[in-house]
């Protein structure tokens, strides 16, 4: 039975969705990218010879507070009748220390981002198929860290007088235009 591409990754991605834990510790494929300083930028790939699920696991950990963000390209192979293709699905971003998602799944992976994580070990997870055919077909993404720590919230009383000094200068304006 054939089934439309476009049709099997919803129907992927929905069940990655709905699943949750069980896709945190099942890799098809693992490796290490590392430990990653701030402002850093890495690539990561694979590639496929035979059709298959795939849930990619890419670990590596951060010195200090930083933000994550990153992309995944795919790569289709066609020959003769036989086309060829990866469909990367979701990204999610584990944190290995407390064994929990930080944030929700991506289901837009051709762009992501994680902000405000806090030092340690993390495991990036690239989910998706590749179709049946006669070639090799891949995926490409980049991870990139930069400093990010949690911004802080500005105090009560700062906000009030921000808040008033922007009145005051309101007011005298409409003062100055009506001279």
């Amino acid at each position: 039975m054939h089934t439309c591409p476009r049709l099997r990754g919803l129907i992927a991605a929905a069940t990655m969705t709905f699943s949750g834990l069980a896709f945190a510790g099942t890799c098809t494929s693992s490796a290490s990218l590392g430990g990653l300083d701030s402002s850093f930028t890495i690539p990561f790939s694979n590639a496929f010879s035979n059709g298959a699920d795939f849930s990619d696991c890419w670990q590596f950990s951060v010195a200090a507070a930083s933000k994550v963000s990153g992309t995944t390209t795919e790569s289709a192979a066609d020959f003769w009748f036989l086309p060829r293709f990866v469909d990367v699905l979701s990204v999610s971003l584990w944190d290995l220390g407390t064994d929990t998602q930080v944030g929700a799944t991506d289901l837009t992976p051709e762009a992501f981002e994680f902000t405000s994580l806090p030092a340690g070990s993390y495991r990036l997870v690239v989910e998706g198929y590749a179709s049946l055919g006669n070639r090799i077909a891949s995926y490409a993404g980049t991870l990139t860290t930069a400093p990010g720590g949690t911004v802080p919230e500005p105090s009560p009383a700062a906000l009030l007088v921000l808040a008033l000094g922007a009145a005051g200068w309101a007011s005298r304006a409409g003062r100055a235009r009506r001279i």
